[in-house]
């Protein structure tokens, strides 16, 4: 029991250290994250596109 409440503890200092050094850098990931995704979609779709055209003609 003891050891438990200790360990949830130390997870919790833990976490509090990390949010409070990478708060922004979280912030940033929430934001940068879709973002690469919308870039990466839109860039394969236009790679379809081009490879579509190429074999219509």
């Amino acid at each position: 029991m003891n050891k438990e409440v200790e360990a949830s503890d130390w997870r919790n200092v833990q976490g509090e250290r990390n949010s409070r050094k990478g708060y922004s850098k979280h912030k940033l990931q929430h934001f940068f994250v879709p973002l690469f995704f919308y870039v990466l979609m839109r860039f394969i779709l236009l790679l379809i596109d081009e490879i579509y055209e190429e074999n219509k003609v």
